[in-house]
This record gives structure tokens, sequence and C-alpha cells, in this order.
């Protein structure tokens, strides 16, 4: 009688072990950065509907301020740091810029720093 070893067929309990480790750090991974990049769309979104604004280039830095403020108030962004938004004004020209950092704690001491730039101009020089 013959005897024929039969392939071996299927993952290891490690490789599997390991598949699982890999699949719940991507999961952890996206359910804390997703949040953070679509607070970045509605900041962005904000930023663009300025430039819908009548003659946005002539209102003054605090009238610009408060439009802007009032968008993030609508789209629920309340963590923006005060020293975000830059407003820049010549004359008839307008360039508002939002620049900052956002820090999130993946893990224990595991940390992803993700940096957001994003301007528009109005107006003419």
């Amino acid at each position: 009688m013959r005897y024929f070893a039969k392939k071996q067929q299927g993952m290891t309990a490690g490789g599997i072990v390991l598949m699982l480790i890999g699949i719940c750090m991507s999961v952890v991974i996206a359910l804390k950065i997703i949040p953070v990049y679509m607070q970045q769309g509605k900041v962005k979104s904000a930023l663009e509907s300025m430039a819908n604004i009548p003659e946005i280039e002539n209102k003054s830095k605090r009238e610009v301020n408060t439009f802007l403020y009032k968008r993030f108030d609508v789209n629920g962004i309340r963590n923006l740091p005060k020293d975000a938004v830059k407003i820049t004004k010549f004359g008839g020209y307008l360039k508002i810029k939002i620049k900052y950092d956002t820090e999130e704690q993946l893990v224990s001491n595991l940390f992803v720093l993700i940096k957001f730039d994003e301007e528009i101009e109005v107006g003419s020089k």
C-alpha cells in the first residue's frame, strides 16, 4: 500500500493572527484619520465659499473674519487653532490663508501629525 502525502492547504494559525493584527491596525488608523480629513473638507468648503460673497474684497478684516467663523460654526468646526486663519488685505485684494497642524493619537505613544495649508485670493493686487 502506498502512502501519498497530502498537499498542505490553508493558512497556519500564526498567519491568521498576523493577518488579523494587520486588519485591526488598518481599521484603527482609518477610524482616527478619516474624521480629520472630513473636517479639512469642511474647512476648505467654507474657505472656498468666501470667494462667492459679493464684494468680499472690499470688506474689513473683521467682517471677513466674522463671515468665515460663521461658516465654521455652521459646519461644526470648533477645534481650529485661533492663529490658523491669516487675512491679508490691500485695497481691493483679499487673501485668506488657513494653515494648521492636527495631531492624532493612534495608540499609546504613537501619534500622527497632519499638516493642512489652504488659501484663496480674491480681487486684484
